[in-house]
Parts: C-alpha cells; sequence; structure tokens
C-alpha cells in the first residue's frame, strides 16, 4: 500500500484536509492547524521528544504515540502500516492511542505487542475525561477537527483517537 508519509516519495508533500477527514498529496505542504505556517514536509518542523512541532507557535503536529494489541496483529499492523478501528471507545469507533506505553496495559483490549507510531493529530477536539462514545469520524470531521484527545492525566497519560488509518505511520515496535 502507498502511504503519504513514505520517506522515499520525497518530492510528494502532505496536507490535511478536515472535511474530507483523509490526507491528501498537494503541493502546499504540510499547514499548522493553530497558527497556519505552512512547511513544505515534516523534516521542516522542530522536532522533539514526544513528537513533531510547529516552529512559529510549539502546536503538536504530528505525536509519538504508543498502542498495545496481540503479538500476530502487531505483526500485521507493522507489516501493513495499517491499523483497523475498534468497534467502540470513549470517544466511538476509532484508532485509540496513548502517550506512554504502560498506560496502554490498562487500555488495550489486546496485549504482548507494543507499538509506537508517527499520529498526525492535526486540529484536535478535546472531551471530557468520562468519554464521547457518540463520536466518529464523520462527526469529528464535520465539526472541524482531525482527532480527538481525551486528558486522562497522572501515569496513565493522555489519549488521543483518530478516525484514518493514512494519519498513522512510521509504525514500529516499541520494545
Amino acid at each position: 500500500n502507498f502511504s503519504p508519509f513514505n520517506t522515499s516519495h520525497t518530492s510528494l508533500r502532505i496536507s490535511f484536509t478536515p472535511d474530507q477527514n483523509s490526507i491528501i498529496m498537494a503541493s502546499q505542504g504540510i499547514t499548522c492547524p493553530n497558527c497556519n505556517a505552512r512547511y513544505a514536509g515534516r523534516h521542516q518542523l522542530a522536532t522533539g521528544l514526544l513528537g513533531k512541532y510547529c516552529s512559529s507557535c510549539d502546536h503538536k503536529i504530528f505525536a509519538h504515540l504508543h498502542h498495545q494489541t496481540s503479538p500476530s496483529a502487531g505483526d500485521a499492523i507493522i507489516k501493513s502500516q495499517h491499523f483497523k478501528s475498534g468497534s467502540g471507545g470513549m470517544a466511538g469507533p476509532g484508532k485509540y492511542f496513548a502517550t506512554n506505553p504502560y498506560a496502554t496495559d490498562r487500555k488495550a483490549k489486546q496485549h504482548g505487542c507494543y507499538l509506537q507510531a508517527d499520529v498526525y493529530l492535526g486540529k484536535q477536539k478535546t472531551i471530557s475525561s468520562n468519554g464521547n462514545k457518540s463520536l466518529n469520524g464523520q462527526k469529528v470531521a464535520q465539526q472541524g477537527y482531525n482527532s480527538v484527545h481525551i486528558p486522562r492525566g497522572g501515569f496513565w497519560g493522555d489519549e488521543y483517537v483518530v478516525y484514518d488509518s493514512n494519519q498513522i505511520s512510521n509504525v514500529r515496535r516499541s520494545w
């Protein structure tokens, strides 16, 4: 499968259109959803320990996030670089990630394989720590958002949900 994040395609640039809820190829590059600063590619974003940030306003655009699943599912995800949506969760059916690998122990439905991925968060809709199970990708996109942020805080860290596998790249084992 072709991925817009594949670094072998360096002549291509990405941008995210929330109304379509998918990443598309475009010559305009990446635009920060917070301050509208434009970048030719991810290589121009500021790199931090937890992700890639807008150099102008320090908004996190790509986050290094964690997911846990079974070893066989983990192998399939790494090979295909594609996540399937869960059937439900605190923000409806989507792809769920945590800010640290330990937090996935409590949140994952399957265990044994820790994954880390670069996740395009874009414009984030923050919901209560109690969640909103009525959400889905279409509703979130119609509201102008690219992802959902669930502030859990503490040791368990925050959760992020995306609804489009094209927002997830560079999937690898955490350990």
